[in-house]
């Protein structure tokens, strides 16, 4: 066990036995190597602690089982309060960390002390790692416009300095599972500046299993209404987000319009659409609505 390492990874789990192991090896193997791994196990009833206790780096690993499952935010707050690192950073069970993304982040802070809160680009890619799409990220001139168009920053490959991590909590609430970071993103960007290292060093494993693909599109708007109205209501929020909340809703308006999780009919996705240009047409100008319209058509032929 590390007593000050200079990064805590934090891997929330439950049931990936068959996943967990490929993931946690990203992790040891990465050529920076000042790290502690806090694992914590949402009361899996699969064979997760066999996996991790078979594994030969132990003193590297912080396994911590939960006697409830309780989602990941709770996971997550748990690993930020066992959290000694003066960075952390989250990694879901699934996904993938690359080989230099560590060295790479410790890299960019010696470049740029002032910053505390920094990501690395990251991919989606299939079960044998190959690259499914490489989604495009917003300039960071206007950081406040970025994440109001959208959660560019997931919850992978971001990092939180020691005096930002040790102030925040996830919301538990089960109707913002896969919002949760998006709400925390708001509160960190309105103190600090968010910086980038422009390289891609994550790997997203989409699979039908995710948890943004099972929950992700069954709240979209409680979501946004629960967004709107923190920023409507924190003065601190609103002075820095306020003239954004019509991106804000045109955002979720617009994923929406062609998400898959839910059933929605055709006419309803058109209505979302049109919505989401309607409370902001600027965003006519942007690629975003272009991909959207795309795939609003092929998924319309599909739906009833």
């Amino acid at each position: 066990m590390i007593d000050s390492p200079k990064f805590s990874v934090i891997i929330p789990t439950y049931n990936r036995a068959h996943l967990i192991l490929e993931t946690i090896n990203t992790v040891l193997n990465q050529t920076f190597t000042d790290f502690e791994l806090i694992i914590i196990d949402n009361a899996s009833t699969d064979n997760t602690d066999n996996i991790i206790q078979s594994i030969p780096n132990q003193e590297k690993i912080i396994y911590h089982k939960s006697n409830v499952n309780r989602e990941r935010s709770h996971s997550r707050n748990k690993g930020i309060e066992m959290a000694k690192g003066e960075f952390i950073t989250f990694l879901d069970s699934d996904d993938f960390m690359y080989p230099n993304a560590l060295m790479d982040a410790y890299s960019y802070f010696l470049n740029n002390s002032s910053i505390k809160f920094f990501h690395n680009k990251f991919e989606f890619v299939d079960c044998n790692r190959k690259v499914i799409y490489r989604p495009t990220f917003p300039s960071l001139k206007n950081q406040y416009l970025a994440i109001s168009s959208g959660n560019f920053l997931s919850c992978i490959g971001v990092f939180l300095h020691k005096s930002i991590y040790k102030d925040i909590r996830f919301n538990t609430d089960p109707r913002m599972i896969a919002a949760e970071d998006y709400e925390i993103w708001f509160n960190v960007l309105s103190k600090c500046k968010l910086g980038r290292i422009n390289k891609i060093n994550s790997g997203i494993r989409e699979h039908s299993q995710r948890t943004v693909n099972r929950y992700g599109f069954k709240n979209l708007s409680y979501q946004r209404e629960f967004l709107v109205n923190k920023i409507t209501k924190d003065p601190k929020l609103f002075s820095k987000f306020g003239i954004y909340i019509p991106r804000l809703k045109s955002s979720f308006y617009m994923i929406q319009s062609i998400s898959k999780g839910q059933t929605i009919n055709r006419f309803s996705r058109w209505l979302f659409f049109f919505k989401s240009i309607y409370n902001d047409p600027t965003i006519l100008f942007t690629r975003r609505v272009y991909a959207t319209i795309y795939n609003l058509i092929k998924i319309s032929f599909e739906s009833p």
